[in-house]
């Protein structure tokens, strides 16, 4: 009878809170693997932003490097300087930034910087930064 009843409904509750919360874990799992598989997304499409990008400015990841173009200005003593070794230096200093090896490419804008050279990356440009003491820079 009725004890009998109780308990077969007590049963089918409980079955159903059992259904209903793998029901949930189940959803959550599903939600938290479209999150992940965005988020992946996401990154793949900011690397490649990325790459192409720094591609484009010579800087790219494994694409050919652009070349450097020299800003000239009146007056800064051009007519002595290596261009050679500076455009050396300067596809140098593009190969480890494609390594990524920010440190030796510090240490060369460092080098440029004491020759006299100054560099804008992102435009691939450069230019003589003072006019006298070029030190070794200059041809001889």
């Amino acid at each position: 009878g009725a004890p009998r009843a109780q308990q077969l409904e007590l049963a089918i509750a409980q079955k159903l809170r059992g259904v209903a919360a793998r029901h949930q874990q189940e959803a959550q799992a599903r939600e938290g693997k479209r999150a992940l598989l965005q988020t992946t997304r996401e990154r793949k499409r900011s690397k490649a932003a990325v790459a192409a990008s720094s591609s484009a400015k010579g800087m790219g990841f494994g694409g050919a490097p652009a070349s450097w173009r020299r800003l000239e200005q009146p007056g800064d003593g051009s007519a002595r300087i290596d261009v050679s070794k500076v455009e050396s230096l300067l596809l140098m200093r593009g190969a480890v930034l494609r390594a990524r090896n920010y440190e030796a490419a510090d240490e060369l804008r460092g080098e440029l910087a004491r020759l006299g050279v100054a560099v804008r990356d992102e435009e691939m440009v450069w230019w003589l930064e003072r006019r006298g003491g070029l030190g070794s820079i200059c041809a001889v």
